[in-house]
Parts: C-alpha cells; sequence; structure tokens
C-alpha cells in the first residue's frame, strides 16, 4: 500500500516553471516531497495565513481607533472654529451697530431710535428704518413749527387794543374830515 502511495502522481493545481522542473512524481525522485509532507505544508501555510489575517484585522481595528481620535480631533477643531466664527460675526455686528447708532445720532436722532434704527438696517428690516425715519422726521417738523410759533410776533389788527390804532384806518380818518365838510 505504501508503494501504491509513492506510484501515484501528485500535480501542482499551478504549475509553475519551478515546480515542474523538480518533477510531480514521487516514485523515481528522493528530495520530492510526499503527500505527508505536504498536507503539513498546507497546514503551516494555513496557519500562517491565518496569522496574517488576524494582524491585518488587528491593524484595521487600530486604524479605526486612530481614525476615531483623529476624527474626534477634527470634529473639536471644527467647533472651535465654528464658535470663533460665531464670535467675529457678533463682534463685526456690534461694530456696524455702534458706527450707525453715532451716524444717526449726528442726524439728531434719539438714542433709542437711533439704536433701533442701526438694529434694523445691519438686520435688513429697511421697514422699521423707514418707519423710524418717517417718526424722526416727523418729530423735527413739530419742533419746528414750535419754534416758528415761538419766535413769531403777534399780528398788530384786530387785538382788541384801544392803544394802537391800525394806519390804514388812521389814513383813512386823516382823510375824512375834508370829505365832510363838503
Amino acid at each position: 500500500m505504501a508503494d501504491e502511495v509513492k506510484d501515484t502522481k501528485v500535480t501542482d493545481p499551478d504549475p509553475t516553471p519551478e515546480t515542474e522542473a523538480k518533477g510531480t512524481e514521487t516514485g523515481g525522485d528522493e528530495n520530492a516531497p510526499n503527500v505527508q509532507d505536504l498536507l503539513v505544508e498546507i497546514a503551516k501555510l494555513k496557519r500562517a495565513t491565518t496569522k496574517a489575517t488576524a494582524e491585518a484585522a488587528e491593524y484595521k481595528r487600530k486604524l479605526k481607533t486612530a481614525l476615531t481620535e483623529q476624527e474626534a480631533a477634527d470634529l473639536e477643531k471644527a467647533e472651535l472654529e465654528a464658535k470663533k466664527e460665531e464670535r467675529l460675526k457678533e463682534l463685526e455686528r456690534n461694530e456696524k451697530i455702534h458706527n450707525l447708532v453715532e451716524n444717526y445720532m449726528s442726524l439728531n436722532y434719539s438714542k433709542e431710535q437711533a439704536k433701533k434704527a442701526a438694529e434694523a438696517m445691519v438686520d435688513g428690516d429697511m421697514d422699521a428704518v423707514f418707519k423710524i425715519q418717517s417718526e424722526v422726521e416727523e418729530q423735527k417738523l413739530k419742533a419746528k413749527e414750535a419754534e416758528w410759533l415761538a419766535k413769531r410776533p403777534e399780528p398788530a389788527a384786530g387785538t382788541g387794543e384801544g392803544d394802537k390804532i391800525d394806519p390804514f384806518l388812521a389814513g383813512l380818518n386823516s382823510v375824512r374830515p375834508r370829505f365832510a365838510q363838503d
């Protein structure tokens, strides 16, 4: 029976020039491997493959953990950047409002009206800006009317004061006596 194993031809499923040069028959060559040796070699290769697969899986797990840490660091950086950007926008908005408040106050807006108009302007609410502007113009008009009324002289005619005689009437009275004699 051992002779039968030696006489059987063992072929490599994927023959290469090196394996063909060695010879595939086990019967005639003393250095040729037998079935037992081939099975042992296959087992060794399977163990090596399993070990390499396990190592690859371990490296993948470590890489995934490292990427997760990297992603966490990137996320944290992104959050900090977003906070900085938000703070910068807030400061820019406050600066614009401050400058606009000064400009509106130079146009005789009250501090409250200037602040409301500046915030509306920065926010892009033009309806509110025009409403505040019309209120300010109305207040200016009322102030000018009040100033004009305060500086206006009292009308002389029709006041009922007996001391002052209207020049027109005085002129008429001076001419009347001449006509009365005729």
